[in-house]
């Protein structure tokens, strides 16, 4: 499963999905890459259980943020702020607050 972290995360950070729902979409990513059917894709590479999917979720770090919001527009903010005028991440949480962004650094 190492191999498909990436996608893995990107279905549950980026688009929000449940672990169910990405335990669906990984069986059918499998299917399509390999053009069978289940029986012939290698066992190690099948979760067992949704239960294993959440296992590595948490051994990987993937951490759902509830209360996140996107803003489109905070990621130009961000390049401005950072590469035109060379803020420090604790200037650019001050800009951006007096904006009405409601952004944290979390370590």
């Amino acid at each position: 499963m190492e191999i498909f972290k990436e996608l893995l995360w990107y279905w549950y950070i980026y688009q929000d999905r449940t672990a169910s729902e990405i335990q669906q979409l990984f069986h059918q990513h499998l299917l399509e890459i390999s053009n069978a059917s289940l029986d012939t894709v290698p066992v190690p590479f099948l979760p067992s259980s949704i239960r294993t999917l959440q296992r590595r979720f948490q051994e990987w770090d993937f951490i759902k943020y509830s209360q996140f919001q996107f803003y489109p527009s905070l990621e130009t903010r961000l390049w401005v702020l950072f590469y035109d005028m060379g803020l420090n991440d604790t200037e650019m949480i001050g800009f951006l607050h007096k904006e009405g962004y409601p952004i944290s650094i979390k370590i």
